[in-house]
């Protein structure tokens, strides 16, 4: 299933009793877009305005391209892969939680931040961000259920555990990447 929303903004991808739906400004009021039984959803932003996209679950891989503007996207939680392609602007990709995999590339231009937001975590959590060049991923041995983070071509990499006995690991060599924990 593939979506072009020149136009369109504000979108939030739901998994709502084993459906993924996709809700957002300009698809009508009240207007929601169903499916199930898709390999992949590929969601194109291609109307170049400042995008907002927040994923709450979904139950298929979603693979999300930006053009340009500065967009933001909040990942809640995610079941299945997704792939965020980031565009010309200032984008901001927000971690909450992940069970699977989550790619994002920032190698388009602009000025580019991954930030992983664990605050809530009761527990204490064991963060780290590890590459080499232009490549890294945020991880620990507890971070996130299963999955991952990966990044590529990314300005800033920011961690903000909780407020347990957390502990931090900056293992890499990342060239343009700045990290930050909190």
């Amino acid at each position: 299933l593939t979506l072009s929303t020149a136009g369109l903004s504000n979108f939030v991808i739901d998994l709502i009793g084993g459906v993924s739906q996709l809700s957002g400004t300009g698809l009508g009021t009240g207007g929601v877009v169903k499916w199930s039984d898709f390999k992949d959803l590929s969601l194109s932003f291609t109307g170049g305005s400042n995008d907002s996209l927040t994923i709450n679950d979904k139950a298929t891989e979603v693979d999300v391209v930006f053009a340009s503007g500065n967009n933001s996207v909040l990942v809640n939680q995610i079941s299945h892969d997704v792939d965020i392609v980031l565009g010309t602007g200032n984008d901001t990709v927000t971690v909450v939680d992940v069970s699977a995999n989550l790619a994002i590339d920032g190698s388009t231009g602009g000025t580019d931040t991954v930030e992983v937001d664990r605050s809530a975590a009761i527990l204490a959590q064991d963060a780290a961000v590890t590459g080499t060049g232009l490549n890294g991923a945020i991880g620990g041995s507890n971070l996130w259920t299963s999955g991952g983070v990966a990044f590529t071509a990314i300005d800033t990499a920011q961690v903000i555990l909780g407020s347990a006995n957390d502990t931090f690991d900056v293992n890499n060599t990342l060239t343009d990447t700045t990290v930050r924990f909190e």
